[in-house]
């Protein structure tokens, strides 16, 4: 079956929450209790056949996540000029350099405190705070871009699967 990488991200989510819930299963069913007199009610599914679902949803978790990265590592974007997996490390450099380009975009170029034995204290700026906020508009831009790129690569990008990897 052909699908785009979106929709085995989806996939891949759907059936790690599965696992989620098997796991709970799996304690849930690892016990029983009764009162004296009381006819026991023993738990339909045992914890060795749901370890063994758990097992058979892992696997298919390993196989399309390797497959998401090597399309991730195939697919090229040129006009970043890198892979569809270099956009994505781009993206998070970025979101990470936005945060201190805001600090620094924001910060009172002078400050002062009153020091333990009340001397004030001056802190002054060591930068152009105007760079810092047009950094932090072109990266912000920058992210916009790649995210964009991103959704619309992982959306066209088709790959054929065995319709048993999809199902969960």
């Amino acid at each position: 079956m052909k699908v785009c990488i979106s929709e085995l991200l989806k996939t891949v989510k759907k059936i790690e929450e599965r696992i989620v819930q098997l796991k709970q299963l799996r304690f849930e069913n690892a016990t029983y209790s009764y009162t004296k007199g009381e006819e026991p009610i023993i738990p339909e599914i045992s914890p060795e056949d749901v370890t063994a679902q758990i097992s058979e949803l892992q696997n298919k978790v390993v196989f399309l996540r390797n497959k998401i990265a090597y399309l991730n590592s195939t697919v090229e974007v040129p006009e970043f000029n890198t892979t569809l997996g270099g956009c994505i490390i781009m993206l998070g450099q970025c979101k990470s350099e936005l945060q201190d380009y805001n600090v620094l975009a924001n910060k009172q170029p002078l400050s002062r405190k009153t020091t333990y034995n009340g001397e004030v204290e001056y802190t002054k700026v060591n930068y152009n705070i105007d760079y810092f906020k047009q950094l932090y508009d072109k990266t912000n831009d920058k992210i916009s871009k790649l995210q964009m790129t991103i959704d619309r690569y992982n959306l066209n990008t088709m790959v054929d699967v065995d319709d048993v990897y999809l199902q969960y």
